[in-house]
């Protein structure tokens, strides 16, 4: 079975002495990436696995919390199977590495990469779609996933199958299961700010029966989580 990634990289520009390897300037960087220039040990320090080569590369400036702005830039290749997504953290005059995240690709088949404030509360989550996290002989899965910065870190607040295809044979035939969700951000009736739920409609196919379900995903501040809960069409 295979398995591939893309990287989401984060920094954080700092205004306390950090280790030099830490400090990156996001606009170097792009310039770096798109030569195909950056230094081994840059690399190196932000697991940058495919940056001996011409890279795509783009930047956008997002609130990850109220009081400080990052920039967040991705690279990503037709012939790399790994994605990075570098975010760095304006406080000063230096960017300062946080944190790198795997994600995953395959071939040049990219996910996407938005920044919803879906909470209302000023602070942006990074949310991935169509991320590749399973594929091999008679299985393929591709996921949403939602980031969100909790502390100095950025955690998985949501990780779900948006598609999933997986067959294997047995004694008594052939075994297969599909599934597609589609999820859409969309307000909390039971919020009285700007909280988005994830609403999902996901079709589940078993041996050749169908069956839908409908399901709301809440955010539950006491977890850090969204949490999943049945509901009727």
């Amino acid at each position: 079975m295979r398995r591939s990634g893309i990287y989401l990289l984060v920094l954080a520009l700092s205004p306390s002495s950090a280790a030099a390897q830490r400090q990156v300037d996001p606009t170097k960087l792009v310039h770096d990436l798109r030569a195909g220039t950056v230094e081994p040990d840059v690399a190196r320090a932000l697991d940058l696995t495919c940056a001996n080569r011409e890279l795509q590369a783009d930047t956008s400036r997002v609130q990850l919390t109220k009081n400080q702005t990052f920039s967040v830039v991705q690279a990503y290749d037709v012939m790399c199977d790994r994605r990075a997504v570098v975010v760095l953290q304006a406080a000063g005059s230096r960017w300062e590495h946080i944190q790198t995240i795997l994600l995953s690709t395959l071939l040049g088949v990219q996910p996407t990469v938005t920044f919803p404030d879906l909470l209302g509360s000023g602070e942006h989550e990074i949310v991935v779609g169509g991320q590749l996290v399973d594929h091999g002989t008679g299985v393929d899965q591709n996921n949403m996933t939602i980031f969100k910065l909790i502390g100095d870190q950025l955690q998985v607040v949501f990780d779900a199958p948006e598609s999933v295809h997986f067959e294997q044979g047995s004694a008594k035939g052939l075994f297969s299961v599909e599934q597609h969700s589609v999820f859409r951000f969309v307000q909390n009736p039971e919020s009285k700010g700007k909280e988005q739920m994830i609403s999902e409609v996901q079709r589940l196919t078993v041996g050749g029966k169908t069956t839908t379900r409908y399901r709301n995903w809440t955010w539950d501040p006491a977890l850090q989580r969204f949490r999943c809960y049945e509901t009727a069409p």
